[in-house]
């Protein structure tokens, strides 16, 4: 596929996306929006994940991905392995300490 029908094609996503407001839906009437339940249920059935794995399993960017993951260690959802030599091998899991996702009233 040649990069300008990449371009077209991930220009028409965005656009689509944000039509339907799909990335601003909350999951199940919590606090987190759609993309980041969705990496924090990966999280949690693998136990442990790199940040890269989880971008290839869902066919995001790496740096969008990477956002999440800040904002669900802000949230103290998750935390990533202190001991890494980049990104890539950074292994990510859930907070043992964290707090039980409910309705927002």
């Amino acid at each position: 596929m040649e990069q300008d029908q990449i371009t077209t094609i991930r220009q028409f996503n965005r656009e689509y996306v944000q039509l339907l407001g799909v990335l601003d839906r909350r999951v199940f009437d919590t606090e987190l929006p759609f993309p980041e339940a969705r990496i924090l249920l990966m999280i949690f059935e693998q136990q442990s994940i790199r940040p890269i794995d989880v971008a290839a399993a869902l066919s995001v960017d790496k740096g969008y991905v990477s956002r999440l993951i800040r904002q669900l260690e802000a949230k103290q959802f998750v935390k990533k392995s202190a001991v890494c030599s980049g990104w890539s091998e950074q292994v990510i899991a859930i907070d043992v300490s964290w707090r039980c996702v409910g309705p927002t009233d």
